[in-house]
């Protein structure tokens, strides 16, 4: 089979069903990270939770509704006067625009509760009917409410990760104000935002965060300073 597809080194091997080819690969996951789990969604296939059990790797199941990306509909960073739970970084994107409607994405939904409000710590979804979470497609357009904390829009099943492309339009990035070993942390996240942009092959501006009268965010990086610290400077 590498011969026929032009590859001279080839590692791998046809097995006798995908029930096997699961258990290989976990058996190689479990030999290359030693005392760590296994985390699969619940539309997974049912041989995930059999073969942990087979190899004595914990096993933990993701709810599917949770498997997706969560775009806020505001700036709450601007709104609320704190900074972001999630985050120094906000990527403004024409979400409704150009990103909506693109086949790779999978289904675009959007919730009718916060399934992880920040500002509670707590499951959101907790003793919620399914069919309470969401917004009926039926009803998309007429109840999206742009700004409302409850609602965010989820791209479903679509990897975990959103092909900006032309629907990055700006990036906005909190200024803490803070250095640490003579490093300033804006300009730091400043420099590695710029070389994934060129990486990727986007040219699309960064914006200091321009604060509103009464904002705590400096504050709270100033009390949080490891925290902030692994936020400003893990990809750096």
């Amino acid at each position: 089979l590498a011969r026929m597809f032009g590859y001279d080194e080839h590692l791998g091997h046809l097995t006798s069903s995908g029930t096997i080819a699961n258990l290989e690969a976990l058996y190689v996951a479990r030999e290359s990270h030693p005392g760590r789990g296994v985390a699969y969604s619940a539309e997974a296939h049912y041989t995930h939770a059999r073969m942990c059990g087979v190899l004595g790797v914990p096993g933990q199941v993701v709810p599917a509704e949770y498997l997706g990306v969560f775009v806020d509909t505001d700036d709450y960073h601007h709104r609320i006067r704190k900074r972001n739970a999630y985050g120094p970084v906000l990527f403004v994107l024409d979400t409704l625009g150009t990103l909506v409607g693109r086949s790779t994405l999978g289904a675009v939904s959007v919730t009718a509760r916060n399934p992880w409000p920040t500002w509670l710590n707590v499951n959101g979804w907790k003793g919620v009917p399914r069919n309470k979470r969401w917004i009926l497609a039926t009803e998309l357009l007429e109840t999206l409410k742009k700004g409302e904390f409850e609602q965010m829009v989820v791209f479903r099943h679509c990897g975990g990760a959103l092909p900006f492309e032309d629907s990055l339009k700006e990036i906005i990035l909190d200024d803490p104000g803070i250095e640490k070993n003579n490093i300033d942390l804006y300009s730091a996240a400043h420099g590695a935002l710029s070389l994934a942009l060129r990486l990727a092959g986007l040219e699309v501006p960064i914006k200091r965060r321009a604060c509103r009268h009464g904002c705590t965010c400096k504050d709270q990086y100033a009390r949080e300073r490891p925290r902030t610290f692994e936020m400003f400077l893990s990809h750096s």
